[in-house]
């Protein structure tokens, strides 16, 4: 996320959703990014794609997703507690039904309106 860039809307974490969702408002008003931070079986699960070390973007196919879970697991038996990170841009339509289906799940205190 850039400094200059507008947050639309912020879903904290919360210990069912076991994430926290920023949305902001790409440049020229041309739909959303979708930032997503938490537990990384659950942003594994929503995932489809990933950034090798060299930057190369790959999809995320099985082999690929049970690496990853390994290094989960093995963190955790270090006592380390992992964080995965996730970014989705959204039209207009996208956006709104992202918003719709997360407010089902939320509960009114947990959300932070801000535009």
């Amino acid at each position: 996320m850039k400094k200059e860039d507008k947050v639309v809307i912020e879903f904290p974490f919360d210990s069912i959703r076991k994430r926290t969702l920023t949305v902001v408002r790409l440049p020229n008003d041309v739909g959303y990014r979708v930032f997503i931070k938490g537990a990384p079986e659950y942003i594994l699960h929503m995932s489809s794609k990933t950034f090798k070390e060299d930057g190369a973007l790959v999809e995320l196919n099985k082999d690929l997703k049970r690496k990853i879970e390994d290094s989960f697991v093995n963190d955790s038996r270090n006592k380390l507690k992992p964080l995965a990170f996730a970014f989705k841009d959204m039209d207009i339509n996208e956006f709104n039904e992202l918003v719709n289906a997360t407010q089902r799940f939320t509960s009114p205190e947990s959300k932070n309106m801000i535009e």
